[in-house]
């Protein structure tokens, strides 16, 4: 005989598993979905185990993502607006030592942080300092490799707040670069 879960069964799979329908997103869906939305989900969750697997509700949303995309030409802002971060960046490689490189594609950018410009010295403290200081100024940035500070911003990011966000990063760099470290 086939194995067919109780309630018990699919209340944990729902609360603990992909699927989340916990009494919180409940009450978000009645609030902003409409009725036929929610009916969508109820029906794919019947179906189908996960909702972060391919399903067709989130095929439906993926593909509406895709068409906000190409209907707001973000791929196109993205791109003008990475080439004019990058621009911007690379002044302030003038005027900051730490600043070995700059590079991206889009709105995908790197800022290779180093100590000694001509041995390529990685200045991984700096670089944690200032995406630490970065981030008290309100600009949300990481680092990888330990001293490469990535921006990575939403696709509908304005150019008022992507200048602000390079501010952030000049003033950053101009305070540890002063030894107002931590």
């Amino acid at each position: 005989m086939p194995y067919k879960p109780t309630p018990k069964d699919k209340r944990i799979e729902r609360e603990q598993g992909d699927v989340n329908t916990t009494a919180n997103r409940r009450r978000y869906w009645e609030r902003n979905l409409s009725e036929r939305a929610r009916q969508w989900f109820d029906e794919d969750q019947e179906y189908f185990l996960h909702q972060s697997l391919s399903t067709p509700v989130l095929n439906v949303l993926s593909r509406a993502d895709g068409i906000y995309i190409e209907a707001h030409q973000l791929c196109e802002h993205a791109a003008r607006l990475g080439e004019y971060t990058i621009g911007r960046l690379n002044e302030l490689k003038e005027k900051h030592p730490l600043i070995g490189h700059v590079a991206g594609l889009g709105l995908h950018i790197g800022i290779d942080l180093v100590s000694d410009r001509k041995a390529k010295t990685r200045a991984v403290d700096e670089a944690e300092m200032i995406m630490f200081k970065c981030l008290e100024k309100g600009l949300s940035a990481k680092t990888i490799e330990g001293n490469v500070l990535t921006l990575r911003p939403a696709l509908i990011i304005s150019r008022d707040e992507m200048d602000r966000a390079v501010d952030i990063i000049d003033e950053a760099l101009g305070e540890v670069e002063a030894g107002k470290g931590y």
